[in-house]
């Protein structure tokens, strides 16, 4: 994905201190996402044709939206509607944040799989939201989206986050469909993930498989397994990449081979779930038999 330069920043008149950076991801129609700290810049009113959605990061910033003053502090989300003049500043000397853009139609999409249904456009009637459980989903999120990558991972976890964020703090919140008995839908898409595992595997693929909602879907697989679809996904992969250690391949084509974006993502993945890097789980693949019994 490209990176470009926000276009309502004019990095010249940036502070030395100041550091803006912004990418777009293509996955979420073109999503603006911007990673700033900021100690001099100070926005000039304006508007977006996009909903301003994120988290302050450190500190506070200021910003007058609908006529009033308000400050928004480290761990608060920003929900902001399309169109709605806006400015903002640091409170003190330095503030920091993530912010995403998402399109109304890319939110209503979300919506909409959500509720089974076309919905009214979601309008968020306050600006500055005090929830720690979707803070930590929108951080995680913003995360997912700047290093890019897995596919299943990045749809999933916005999905998560959009939808959690309009049925608790959005004026309109949808009716939510029952998880019933989704057996046979969930296996399938079990047996798709069993079998595709080096894919980059996306969720509307798994949900025309199982016949369901993406929402729905993930809902169901976690209610049949315990787990959500991107982490028995990656389990399955860690589990293969064990196997191809043991017998000798190489770091690089392991990861390849079992569908890790890079060699990176692929160590930081493996150690977490076996509990030492792959490199030193080769080294010893001639030891402790204790190594090839599946986490």
């Amino acid at each position: 994905m490209g990176i470009d330069q926000a276009s309502s920043i004019d990095q010249s008149l940036l502070d030395s201190r100041d550091v803006a950076h912004l990418w777009r991801d293509p996955r979420f129609g073109d999503l603006e996402c911007l990673s700033a700290r900021f100690r001099k810049h100070v926005y000039a009113p304006h508007t977006h044709d996009t909903y301003v959605i994120g988290i302050i990061t450190e500190a506070a910033e200021t910003f007058r939206y609908r006529g009033a003053k308000h400050i928004a502090k480290a761990g608060q989300v920003l929900a902001l509607n399309p169109d709605e003049l806006h400015d903002g500043q640091p409170v003190n000397e330095t503030y920091a944040y993530r912010m995403m853009y998402p399109t109304p139609e890319v939110l209503s999409r979300e919506m909409e799989d959500l509720a089974g249904g076309p919905l009214p456009p979601t309008y968020f009637p306050t600006a500055i939201i005090d929830d720690p459980v979707l803070a930590r989903q929108m951080l995680t999120l913003h995360r997912v989206l700047e290093r890019g990558g897995d596919r299943l991972e990045a749809e999933s976890t916005f999905l998560a986050a959009m939808t959690q964020l309009a049925l608790r703090h959005g004026e309109q919140r949808p009716q939510i469909r029952r998880v019933g008995n989704e057996s046979a839908p969930i296996r399938r898409v079990r047996e798709y993930l069993d079998a595709c595992f080096s894919d980059d595997v996306d969720l509307g693929t798994l949900s025309a498989i199982a016949g369901l909602s993406r929402f729905h879907l993930i809902r169901s697989f976690r209610k049949e397994l315990s787990t959500t679809p991107h982490a028995y996904l990656t389990d399955r992969r860690v589990t293969h990449a064990r196997k191809l250690l043991h017998a000798g391949e190489s770091l690089s084509e392991t990861a390849l081979l079992c569908g890790f974006y890079d060699q990176s993502h692929f160590s930081r993945i493996f150690k977490k779930r076996v509990g030492v890097s792959p490199g030193a789980y080769r080294s010893n693949r001639r030891g402790s038999s204790n190594f090839l019994q599946d986490s």
